[in-house]
């Protein structure tokens, strides 16, 4: 029933090809240059960062990328640049990751690249586990809405109503706008809740997406 609200945020998957194949003006740098850059310049990382800044690159950061990144020597820095320097990122200014009414938000590369892994994970106990391990390493996100969000779709899959709307609070805690955990929270309280309280939550959601069509 919520399988739409697994696409929360616009990340890395979207409109990657079209951009890719803009014409920049530069030769960017596939996978094996990143790795021998960083090979050929281990001691002078500001180096990498900024021929990673000049020239980008033409694929975007992903886990498995990371690990090969990392065994060549990549530190967090030179992480967070090939990140930046990628299609998305740099096609779209750093305006990757934006609330579900249309307002940037701010990550670094592993809050992004988590979300990202969440997000594709079908399994609910173990999306649960991951909303827990993303919650105690990155506690001031500003994707912390977004994640609760995926928590309270997972514990719905599970039958755990209870724990659905407790994880659906702490998202709109967050963010009151969040149009996706109205959404749930609408559907898990239309019973439990008086009439005051769901047309609470009906004016709230209409108002979420308004500012949405707004933005």
């Amino acid at each position: 029933m919520h399988r739409g609200f697994a696409v929360l945020i616009v990340l890395f998957f979207v409109a990657t090809l079209t951009l890719q194949a803009q014409d920049t003006g530069k030769t960017l740098l596939n996978e094996k240059d990143v790795i021998q850059l960083i090979k050929k310049n281990k001691k002078d990382p500001d180096t990498v960062i900024k021929t990673l800044h000049d020239q980008g690159v033409e694929f975007d950061l992903d886990r498995d990328i990371e690990k090969k990144m990392r065994k060549a020597g990549a530190t967090d820095p030179i992480l967070q640049a090939i990140w930046a320097a990628g299609p998305t990122v740099r096609n779209f200014k750093g305006a990757v990751l934006t609330s579900a009414t249309g307002k940037p938000l701010e990550a670094n590369y592993e809050e992004a690249m988590g979300f990202q892994t969440l997000q594709k994970e079908m399994d609910p106990d173990r999306k649960i586990s991951m909303v827990s391990e993303f919650e105690r390493e990155f506690p001031n996100s500003q994707l912390l809405s977004y994640v609760y969000t995926q928590a309270a779709s997972a514990y719905e899959a599970k039958g755990d109503f209870a724990n659905a709307v407790v994880a659906g609070q702490k998202s709109l805690k967050l963010d009151p706008d969040n149009i996706f955990s109205l959404l749930i929270a609408k559907t898990r309280w239309r019973r439990k809740r008086t009439r005051a309280t769901r047309l609470n939550l009906q004016t709230r959601c209409r108002l979420a997406k308004a500012r949405r069509r707004n933005t």
